[in-house]
């Protein structure tokens, strides 16, 4: 007699028919699952450890392969649900000793040999992405001594990502040098780096998460067609459906299961099934569950019975877990949240351009910010507005705390994934006072600014949008805009800059003419306010971008032979001043008082100087003038060329403006050579342009030129033997 037990044949695994029913599969009749997760494949396989039936037979064996996704398995989702329930495994198997964790040798961690992995090859593939040689990413071969410290880098970075396929990839070649493994360096550095790996864990972990609570709520919706849809039309307390639910991400492997709130799962609940169910709440008892079904009074009697039994002794157990004052609290808050979330979802926000300049103002600002963010945050953080429940919709209420604006933007900003003004605002702030990459990056993490990308973005956005012009440079804030003064003017200034002017290699110096345009009158747009700035997707300019035509262009001044004389000056008698007019004596008393003043008070002076005396005095108000940069000219600033060149430019930007003549201020070493220009008067620049000196250089030139007048004749002597100056200094001023 033949005593030995029957070979059990082992089911065909396949994607077309279910692990563990078996059937064939079809989408149309049921849910099915094609692309597993590896957390569902191991609740699975730990209930088949539990079971010990035809499953575990079947899918034991292939564990490695399933589990490391290169054998493909397919199931119903209602099947998984219904095996892995922990109410049908106890009942399936009752026995405590059945339910003991098997210690085969089929739980031995085994490695794969290369013939399961058919698909891939690691002399021609990457062993990181698993293809092969492109034009853009050439495979390298791991090279002699670094293929142990690479694999077991690669081994560490799966390990903390818990990918279990690179993983079983690398336990199958020991030795990659051996197996000429080839690589690509992007992969490569991608896949081990510490960044890249913790976001990696932070996705996989929040992917995870929500893969689990909907599992175990399919699980749950499984238990409710059984119990509360089913035929019985079953009345269920809402703190066993948690108990339940909880049960589910336990078996799932879910971490603080237990934390999980009553009344998250009833709002859940409710947004799922809608109408079809119905809670029925009890002061100081859980809610009740049940089918919208069943009538009002099989619910009130259902509900009266279970009533009565939770308040028999052995069911004390019940009422602990009714939901309590700290429970409604959270369920508030969470309401609150979604009101908040829900008018910030509404805000308009132009993601593809950059606020103008007016729209940086505190009132813009406030603005952007929802009156319920503004009235919830102001109630947070100032006493006096919560006790007197203050809110920016009543009257004579103002929109105007500052702080309380930006904590708004940030929120917004974090919940939006946006940018708002006063986040850009604060980076560019920090970039152009420290210029620390760093120190923006970490008030980006923080959430108080945008990152330093962002930065660099609108950088060069602005250069970008500052520089799309015709060849004659404009600035943008003088574009497209009308003057409302009566008697507007457009001035310059022009001087050297320099940075690093000589280093030690001649590298990276910086000696150029630079050019300021002021604009004094009052401006304003056409269309009431400026224009935003387009948002590039880049970060940088091109090569061509670099140079403006503008700047790099020089207009040759060939200089003549004879050196050109300045012009005669005219009769100061042809000059024609009313000497009787009121405005001229009204000038000349107020210059009289303001001597007498400041001679009379010579302890202590409290007169202003004349020019501080005559700004007080002036009924005459002057607009703030508008100051526009324009791009250095890359050439030595007192070589003629450049001097006439800029000259030519602003001659041009004046005319553009509609001003036929334009003043240039400019230092000693420029104006004279300047001069030397203008005295040859070309046809470009004549009557169109005159040259003044600056305030204090026009002023050492008077003082030069008494010392030139007088020096020799006694004047050095005198300002020595006074004690005025010492002789150093009296050389200097003469």
């Amino acid at each position: 007699m033949d005593l030995e037990p029957p070979v059990v044949k082992r089911r065909k695994i396949d994607t077309d028919h279910c692990i563990i029913c078996f059937k064939p599969l079809n989408p149309k009749k049921q849910e099915v699952v094609k692309n597993p997760t590896f957390n569902g494949l191991s609740a699975i396989f730990k209930a088949s450890q539990i079971r010990k039936d035809d499953v575990y037979e079947s899918i034991w064996p292939l564990q490695q392969d399933i589990l490391s996704l290169d054998l493909k398995v397919s199931f119903h989702k209602s099947c998984r649900a219904k095996y892995t329930s922990k109410s049908n495994i106890s009942t399936s198997n009752p026995s405590e000793s059945d339910q003991q964790p098997c210690t085969s040798a089929a739980t031995e961690h085994t490695r794969i040999s290369r013939n399961e992995t058919a698909g891939f090859d690691i002399r021609t593939n990457c062993f990181i992405c698993g293809k092969s040689n492109t034009s853009r990413n050439k495979l390298t071969p791991v090279s002699t001594g670094t293929g142990q410290s690479t694999r077991e880098k690669v081994l560490a970075a799966a390990d903390k990502r818990q990918d279990n396929k690179i993983h079983m990839r690398m336990l199958a070649f020991p030795d990659l040098f051996a197996y000429d493994a080839k690589y690509h360096r992007l992969c490569y550095s991608h896949y081990i780096s510490e960044r890249n790996i913790t976001a990696a864990i932070r996705k996989s972990g929040e992917e995870t998460m929500g893969t689990l609570h909907d599992e175990a709520f399919d699980e749950l919706k499984c238990y409710l067609e059984q119990t509360v849809f089913s035929k019985t039309k079953t009345v269920t307390p809402l703190v066993h459906l948690k108990d339940e639910y909880v049960g589910y991400l336990v078996s799932l492997g879910t971490t603080n299961a237990e934390q999980y709130k009553t009344w998250k799962l009833k709002e859940r609940l409710t947004k799922y099934y809608g109408d079809q169910i119905v809670c029925v709440t009890f002061d100081g008892h859980t809610d009740i569950i049940c089918s919208s079904s069943v009538t009002l009074g099989d619910a009130l009697r259902k509900a009266t019975i279970l009533q009565s039994m939770t308040d028999e002794p052995e069911y004390e157990d019940i009422p602990s877990d009714v939901p309590s004052a700290i429970d409604s609290e959270m369920h508030t808050l969470h309401a609150a949240a979604g009101i908040l979330r829900k008018h910030m979802a509404d805000i308009e926000h132009v993601g593809n351009m950059y606020a103008s300049v007016e729209e940086t103002d505190i009132q813009h600002c406030a603005e952007f910010v929802p009156n319920t963010l503004y009235d919830f945050i102001q109630w947070c953080t100032s006493e006096k507005s919560h006790t007197n429940v203050t809110s920016c919709s009543d009257e004579g209420v103002m929109k105007n705390n500052l702080r309380t604006i930006a904590i708004c933007h940030n929120i917004i900003s974090q919940s939006r994934r946006v940018y708002s003004t006063i986040t850009l605002g604060l980076a560019l702030q920090v970039h152009h006072e420290l210029g620390s990459k760093h120190l923006i990056d970490m008030l980006h993490e923080l959430g108080h600014c945008v990152s330093y990308d962002e930065v660099r973005r609108f950088l060069t956005s602005v250069a970008v949008d500052q520089t799309a012009s015709e060849d004659i440079y404009i600035p943008k804030v003088l574009q497209n805009l009308r003057c409302i003064d009566e008697y507007p003017i457009v001035d310059a200034a022009i001087d050297n800059f320099d940075q690093n002017e000589a280093t030690l290699d001649g590298k990276s110096t910086t000696h150029a003419m630079a050019a300021v345009l002021f604009y004094r009158g009052k401006i304003q747009h056409d269309n009431g306010e400026g224009q935003g700035i387009p948002r590039l997707p880049r970060k940088s300019l091109s090569v061509g971008e670099r140079a403006l035509p503008w700047s790099e262009d020089l207009q040759r001044y060939n200089k003549p032979a004879k050196r050109p004389e300045p012009p005669p000056v005219n009769d100061v008698s042809l000059i024609d001043v009313d000497k009787d007019s009121s405005e001229l004596k009204a000038a000349e008393s107020k210059d009289l008082a303001w001597k007498v003043y400041r001679i009379a008070n010579d302890e202590k002076q409290a007169v202003p100087s004349w020019t501080a005396s005559n700004a007080f005095l002036s009924e005459r108000n002057l607009p703030v003038a508008t100051t526009c940069y324009l791009p250095f000219i890359r050439a030595p600033p007192t070589d003629l060329s450049t001097i006439y060149t800029i000259l030519l430019r602003l001659v041009q930007i004046a005319a553009k403006l509609g001003q036929p003549h334009i003043l240039v201020t400019a230092d000693c070493a420029i104006y004279s050579k300047a001069q030397q220009i203008m005295w040859n008067k070309p046809a470009a620049l004549d009557g169109k342009l005159t040259m003044r000196l600056g305030g204090m250089h026009l002023t050492m030139s008077f003082v030069a030129s008494i010392g030139k007048l007088y020096g020799d004749g006694g004047l050095l002597s005198m300002l020595v033997d006074s004690d005025v100056y010492a002789p150093a200094t009296a050389k200097l001023v003469l």
